[in-house]
């Protein structure tokens, strides 16, 4: 709605500025998902949970199995989930890359989530 605000006043709106609100709009879905960190870097992205999170355990195992040894989940410490990617030689595209991924994992990791009692 935002970004149809601001078409709508100011006509196309810069590239950076579009990555601030998808930036937002994944810091939102984190925070929904009791995450308190995602951070993109080298080739992976990490997903930093809460200690108490309200996560389904069940749903990790097939989470994890659907990336092909891409993306794996630590309990200990922090739990977390890593996801590893082949890195693009372009900083653009990677960063294209990097908030593609960032949104498409955050989609299917919606399924983590317990419903509130």
């Amino acid at each position: 709605a935002m970004k149809d605000e601001l078409i709508d006043r100011f006509g196309s709106i810069p590239r950076e500025a579009e990555n601030l609100l998808r930036i937002a709009l994944i810091r939102d879905k984190a925070h929904r998902l009791d995450m308190v960190e995602v951070r993109g870097r080298e080739g992976q992205i990490s997903f930093l949970f809460r200690k108490d999170a309200r996560i389904n355990p069940t749903a990790i195992p097939g989470l994890v199995a659907s990336h092909n040894k891409r993306l794996t989940f630590q309990a200990y410490g922090t739990p977390s989930f890593v996801y590893r990617y082949d890195r693009e030689t372009l900083v653009e595209k990677e960063e294209e890359q990097l908030m593609d991924l960032t949104e498409q994992l955050l989609d299917e990791m919606q399924i983590l989530r317990l419903e509130e009692a």
